[in-house]
């Protein structure tokens, strides 16, 4: 009996490291990942998600995942679109200037993919000067998303400016293009470009034994998780939540392969039937004895 219990131990523990190894070629899909530094002692915890990950994630995050300690992924929701300075970041992009006969083009460098709800040139001088805004889309298409008007007087008694270029809603283009017209004016000098973005933030619970968590992002292949916590969501905003961070980027090779084949899950599944019809046999097989 003592050598069937030692059978059966072994099969089992064949089987756990074939979970852990199914679970493990899962998260070898996605290229990228963050580790989640815990804090606080309230059980819903929130992260903002930032520059590095709107690079390397899908534009609709359909493919961020947080996964526990033991490669169990843990359900989250995520807030879009709020106009409290807690989701509000602003940093300078990079930008070339190339004047022309009668225009000076800036080509705007949103290379991480920011949601930007507005834009301000940074120019020198009293000025007024008609503009057109322009994104490039993946199929390298201009597409016209504003026009308006910049201008500064500074007057001492009544000083006019508005040099803000702002969007009804967030624009995410890599590439961004303002044209402004100079008529017969010398071009403007331009001296940096500000943009305000918006960020998005992720809402999990915290559950004993599960820590560390990471954040993994960068799979294109992934399609949008659904969980029971995004229907509750209104009711977990009003509780506390506490504010943990993200780590360093880790970048991994992401394995093709394995997204586009599935014989690694259908293959473990059929181990685990196999063993378990191997298991009653040899139970069966004993009790004849």
């Amino acid at each position: 009996m003592k050598r069937i219990g030692s059978i059966i131990l072994c099969i089992l523990l064949l089987m756990g490291s074939g979970m852990v190894w199914a679970q493990e070629s899962v998260l070898r899909q996605w290229s990228a990942s963050k580790t989640i530094t815990i804090v606080g002692n309230h059980p819903y915890k929130r992260i903002f998600l930032d520059e590095e990950v709107y690079a390397n994630a899908k534009k609709d995050l359909s493919d961020l995942r947080i996964v526990d300690a033991h490669h169990q992924m843990v359900p989250y929701y995520i807030i879009h679109n709020q106009d409290s300075s807690a989701f509000q970041r602003s940093d300078d992009l990079p930008y070339v200037v190339k004047n022309t006969d009668a225009d000076t083009v800036i080509t705007i460098d949103n290379k991480n993919h920011l949601k930007i709800n507005s834009i301000q040139v940074d120019m020198v001088g009293d000025f007024k000067r008609s503009y057109a805004l322009y994104v490039n889309n993946d199929q390298a298409k201009s597409i016209l998303k504003k026009t308006g008007s910049l201008y500064r007087l500074s007057l001492p008694s009544a000083p006019k400016e508005d040099t803000k270029i702002t969007f009804p809603t967030p624009i995410y283009e890599k590439e961004i293009i303002i044209k402004i017209s100079n008529k017969d004016d010398l071009p403007l000098d331009i001296r940096r470009i500000k943009a305000t973005y918006q960020v998005d933030k992720m809402v999990f619970k915290e559950e004993a034994g599960r820590t560390p968590y990471t954040l993994y992002f960068g799979n294109s292949e992934a399609s949008k998780p659904s969980y029971d916590i995004s229907l509750f969501w209104k009711d977990i905003e009003k509780e506390q939540q506490d504010d943990c961070m993200l780590g360093t980027m880790n970048q991994q090779q992401s394995s093709k392969y394995e997204v586009n084949n599935s014989w690694a899950r259908y293959g473990f599944h059929s181990v685990i039937v196999a063993v378990s019809f191997l298991i009653i046999f040899i139970c069966i097989k004993k009790l004849k004895a």
